[in-house]
């Protein structure tokens, strides 16, 4: 068998078909996955602004606890007063805002703490 040049011209023309009709399909798709990857980009960015400012609080409220601790109960000398405690608002916000934007990790973190300090 041989190979003609109508079956080249053939070949030839299934191919440019082929990638004519792949073409638009596989950047179509490869736009979608662009697409998608953004999106993840943004949420992981709020996400991160989220917490950020979240952990930074709860950062504060844990070292303000620590300072109460050091200053009631001091090794050396005595000590300033004890800052003051979060008002029951401020608490419960800060504990929804943890609960809305930390982790699983932190989560778990503070209830276990929480069981510590009341056992």
């Amino acid at each position: 068998m041989t190979v003609t040049e109508l079956d080249v011209a053939f070949a030839g023309v299934v191919t440019a078909g082929v990638v004519g009709v792949l073409a638009p399909l596989i950047s179509w798709r490869i736009a979608l996955g662009n697409q998608q990857h953004q999106r993840d980009l943004v949420r992981d960015e709020r996400i991160y602004a989220s917490r950020s400012k979240v952990y930074e609080d709860l950062l504060v409220y844990l070292h303000r606890n620590m300072l109460v601790v050091r200053r009631t109960h001091p090794v050396t000398g005595p000590q300033p007063p004890p800052p003051k405690p979060l008002d029951d608002d401020e608490l419960l916000r800060l504990q929804a805002r943890v609960a809305a934007f930390g982790s699983q990790a932190v989560l778990d973190l503070l209830t276990e703490l929480g069981d510590e300090l009341t056992s």
